[in-house]
């Protein structure tokens, strides 16, 4: 059964990654002037802040902030815009006796690689596999490459506009033998500049990445997936869009979660810490056994303790792939490979060195290879250059020459043909004209022969819209019900969440009151003062303008009273006449005067009847008023060291029986009631039995306002009287 297994990648400048170099970068510059030095840093990377802490202990004098920077330019993001933090120490000196002096050594055991003991304990996992000349799983190395590809492109400007933070993810399906058969998917992701255009992008990544770096390997399909930028804009990165830390991308620097791993990060870390130096070396047998065609695949863990130089555990897994059984492979790498730090340190050494003692070797020979292609090419240029120089120039002379022997004959050619075209249409011009004018009024008939066509046609189809409508009518009126029930539904599924606002909203105002109330008392005096001033400036104005109203009212229904009266009159004849034909009658003088009757005597029953509980209510309402004034000032607090003696007296509401208004042609009986003047005498005396003390900041009794108030207003209604002429 086919599988598909999935691996990721990141770029330079991605935020984790970033710290991951960081920390290499501070390991490498301590290493370079102290190969003794301990040291565990680890870095933090978020916004502009970068924060380098961990244990250092050397004998030179580290310049970190140096190697962020230089971390930071190889990395494709400029030093200037960051920031950077530094707290560190000295190795804890428990950990740094056990690593100096092992557990072995303080035995007595003095053979090789003896003294160093493990820097931590764990499990350090290697893996390799024969599917691919790296012996790594396929979908990391097409991970790998397609990063490399990203930042290759961004540095040399094969892709303008990309920036350095990006990664990849590849998916390959397997067959049943554990063979890597297609690419399913690539997801590709990297940073770009704002005005770069996504679909531009897009079209790079594919033919410029994507395609050449699957192509060794397994290249792409029709039926592979290839997603760039998938989350659409990717114009903010680094640090500045995602923190970064060291040692989260330990699946990008092994094998992809495709192999087990131990767990320890690899970075900023030197090789006294075998979860870093002894996790190369399990890689080292895995891929040895590989290579030597031992396994298809292999797997590796060592285990160790902290200060002690010998591995606790130590075995290699073929997963079924071996060409012998894995307890002889195990017994064999057990013997041929270094597994002490010491030793671990020497081998990786002695590696590092054959491999750039072979480069040393190698170079002349490729130098002086590439040398005598260059030159051999170059040769071969310079001795055919002559030759290609007389063939190029003879090819010029030949076609200039062809070009001035032709010219008099392609002139007279071309002479001869603009005067046989001129010649033509001068000869055909008089023929050209009559049919061009019988062309013109055969189209005019045409179009007037089938004037009538047309007009049926646009009859016909003004027709059937007016039909289409009518047939739809029917449908609208049947889908009708169905959406008024939708909105109706919809209300209804609405009114809880309108009452809950409502209730809010309601509990926010009553909660604001007693500031409202606060603001208001203390604003009164300016309020009653500005509603004096007001009253006063005012009254000549009212009075004046309320005379030139009447005068001009009167002079306008004198100048109407003829037309007013000929609508009244129409108005009433209409009335009249109404009446008479409503009640069929053609003199209704009896008839009416029975009605007016039984009007006025309606009217004044009702008076007597309902009397009372008009006389009712207007009690209850002044009740009401003063309930309610009452209510208000339980519990006020009113924060303007106020004085609040709000004294409700107790008030007879009910008024004294007055005769209501004569009506025209009766007197008044006994028993009827103004209802309004028992409004009016309420509303008096409530206002003048109400009595608010109420003390300012100053000590001012505000009820003290009211004499004088009472006492201006009084000046003004005698004004008034007098201004408008009453007694």
């Amino acid at each position: 059964m086919s599988t598909v297994h999935t691996a990721e990648s990141v770029c330079a400048g991605h935020p984790d990654k970033l710290c991951d170099q960081i920390a290499d970068q501070i390991l490498d510059d301590i290493l370079w002037e102290d190969k003794a030095a301990r040291v565990a840093v680890e870095v933090m990377a978020a916004g502009r802040r970068i924060i380098v802490t961990g244990e250092i202990t050397t004998t030179c004098r580290p310049r970190i902030r140096d190697s962020v920077r230089t971390a930071l330019v190889k990395a494709g993001h400029s030093p200037l815009g960051f920031l950077i933090y530094v707290w560190t120490r000295r190795q804890s000196g428990d950990i740094s006796a056990g690593v100096t002096t092992s557990l072995e050594a303080r035995g007595g055991d003095s053979s090789a690689f003896a003294l160093q003991g493990a820097g931590d304990q764990g499990t350090v996992y290697g893996y390799a596999t024969s599917e691919t000349p790296e012996r790594l799983p396929l979908p990391l190395v097409l991970a790998h490459r397609i990063c490399h590809r990203l930042d290759t492109a961004r540095a040399e400007g094969t892709i303008t506009g990309i920036k350095p933070d990006g990664k990849a993810q590849v998916s390959v399906r397997y067959d049943d033998t554990g063979t890597p058969v297609s690419v399913e998917t690539v997801v590709v992701s990297v940073q770009h500049e704002a005005a770069k255009d996504l679909a531009v992008l897009e079209r790079e990544v594919r033919s410029l990445i994507v395609a050449p770096a699957c192509q060794p390997y397994l290249p792409i399909g029709p039926d592979t997936e290839v997603l760039v930028n998938p989350s659409g804009r990717f114009v903010a990165g680094g640090p500045r869009a995602d923190t970064g830390l060291t040692g989260r991308k330990v699946m990008v620097d092994t094998y992809g979660g495709l192999a087990p791993h131990g767990g320890g990060a690899f970075s900023g870390k030197d090789p006294s810490k075998v979860d870093r130096s002894a996790a190369y070396m399990a890689r080292l047998i895995a891929r040895t056994i590989v290579d030597a065609r031992l396994a298809e695949e292999c797997q590796v863990a060592i285990s160790y303790a902290i200060g002690k130089a010998d591995p606790v555990a130590f075995s290699v897994d073929t997963l079924g792939t071996g060409e012998y059984a894995d307890l002889i492979l195990t017994k064999a790498a057990r013997d041929v490979f270094l597994l002490r730090p010491a030793g671990i340190i020497d081998t990786l050494g002695t590696i590092l060195q054959e491999a750039l003692a072979f480069i040393a070797e190698q170079l002349p020979a490729v130098v002086e290879a590439g040398m005598s292609i260059l030159t051999s090419l170059l040769e071969g240029i310079i001795e055919v250059l002559p030759q290609l120089a007389e063939t190029a120039v003879t090819l010029v002379v030949a076609l200039v020459e062809a070009i001035i022997e032709a010219l008099p004959a392609l002139l007279e050619a071309a002479i001869q043909i603009i005067a046989t075209l001129v010649t033509g249409i001068a000869e055909a011009l008089p023929e050209l004209i009559p049919a061009a004018v019988e062309m013109l009024m055969a189209l005019v008939q045409g179009l007037v022969d089938n004037l009538p066509m047309l007009l049926d046609a646009a009859l016909q189809l003004i027709l059937g819209l007016a039909e289409g409508l009518l047939a739809a009518i029917p449908v609208l009126i049947e889908a009708l019900p169905a959406i008024i029930e939708g909105i109706i539904s919809f209300l209804v599924g609405a009114i809880p969440q309108i009452i809950e606002a409502g209730i809010q909203l309601l509990t926010a105002l009553i909660g604001a009151l007693p500031q409202i109330i606060t603001s208001i008392v203390e604003a009164l005096p300016q309020i009653i003062t500005a509603i004096i001033g007001a009253v006063s400036q005012g009254v000549g104005q009212m009075a004046e303008a309320g005379a030139s109203l009447v005068q001009g009212l009167w002079q306008g229904i004198q100048s109407l009273a003829g037309w007013l009266w000929d609508q009244v009159s129409n108005w009433i004849s209409g009335i009249w006449d109404g009446i008479t034909g409503f009640f069929g009658i053609a003199s209704p003088s009896k008839e009416m005067a029975w009605v007016g009757s039984m009007l006025v005597e309606g009217l004044a029953g009702s008076i007597r009847t309902d009397g009372r509980k008009a006389t009712t209510a207007a009690t209850t309402l002044a009740a009401d008023t003063l309930d309610a004034f009452s209510d208000l000032t339980d519990g006020m607090n009113v924060p303007i060291d106020a004085v609040a003696d709000l004294t409700m007296p107790t008030l007879d509401l009910a008024p004294a029986p007055t005769a209501v208004a004569g009506m025209q042609g009766r007197g008044t009986e006994a028993g009827q009631t103004d209802v309004e003047g028992i409004v009016d005498a309420t509303a008096r005396r409530l206002l003048s039995s109400l009595d608010i003390q109420v003390v300012l900041n100053d000590g001012t009794l505000v009820g003290k306002l009211a004499p004088a108030m009472n006492t201006q207003l009084a000046r003004l209604s005698r004004r008034d009287l007098a201004l408008t002429g009453g007694a």
